[in-house]
């Protein structure tokens, strides 16, 4: 078969680009169940743990992991479904590629960084920041003009080959389910009460206005002790009980410091 040349490929650069940023669509489903071999579905299952259901990504060894097995970060790919049928010469052929999910979608990492999610049918996914290649095995499917085209910078920027991801929440996909994105996650992890009395006291300082002048040796004191300043201002200031009877230690946390537990 001939495959297209470079200027059939670069010239449909303008129509990829064209590819929505958000509100993309699943436009093609295919499962490996082994080497070589396809199955293209009309519906799917993602799971947390097997990735596309039926797919031999659970038995794929890994050279990103230090016992070869198949990488977390890796379970699904996706590809442009403008692209796959731009360097196979039509739609025929393009689940020859070997990723399972074809979307309308711009896959840029300017649309999609790493850590952005996207709800398709009832699942949701996550971009990886592991890059996806063309190898030989794309060359001798599409053509080294294919490969060149692809691999070229241009072709990394768009992520014409083709993006790696994960499953985060199991769920069904069919043929023309809407693709949302999402914000990437972001913990919200709250102080430790092990934060040593030093850094809650600067934090309490910088949330709040400045103490009055007849307090400022409190305020640029480097280190919080006992011994060091009032105890009542002390106590007040973080927000912790005033010892019930005269002359009680303030409760000391870690080096000796006072507690603001």
């Amino acid at each position: 078969m001939e495959h297209p040349k470079a200027s059939v490929l670069e010239g449909g650069l303008d129509d990829i680009r064209c590819s929505p940023p958000d509100h993309g669509r699943v436009d093609l489903i295919v499962r490996r169940p082994a080497e070589n071999a396809r199955e293209v579905l009309a519906e799917a299952r993602l799971d947390r743990a097997e990735g596309l259901v039926g797919d031999t990504w659970r038995v794929r060894p890994s050279n990103l992991t230090r016992d070869r097995s198949p990488h977390p970060s890796m379970q699904l790919t996706l590809m442009n479904c403008r692209v796959a049928a731009l360097v196979a010469g039509g739609d025929e052929r393009r689940q020859l590629a070997g990723d399972q999910l074809y979307v309308d979608l711009d896959l840029s990492e300017a649309n999609l960084p790493p850590g952005t999610r996207l709800a398709l049918g009832s699942a949701v996914i996550e971009i990886s920041d592991k890059p996806h290649r063309g190898c030989q095995k794309f060359a001798e499917r599409f053509g080294q003009e294919a490969l060149k085209f692809v691999n070229s910078p241009v072709g990394r920027e768009l992520r014409l080959r083709g993006v790696n991801a994960r499953v985060v929440a199991t769920g069904t996909v069919r043929v023309g389910d809407a693709i949302r994105k999402r914000p990437a996650e972001q913990s919200s992890r709250r102080p430790s009460a092990r934060t040593p009395v030093r850094q809650r006291a600067r934090r309490w300082f910088a949330s709040r206005r400045p103490l009055p002048s007849s307090n400022t040796a409190f305020a640029t004191a480097p280190l919080l002790t006992r011994r060091s300043m009032d105890q009542e201002v002390f106590c007040a200031q973080l927000n912790v009980s005033t010892p019930k009877y005269p002359g009680a230690a303030v409760p000391a946390g870690r080096h000796g410091q006072a507690s603001a537990r």
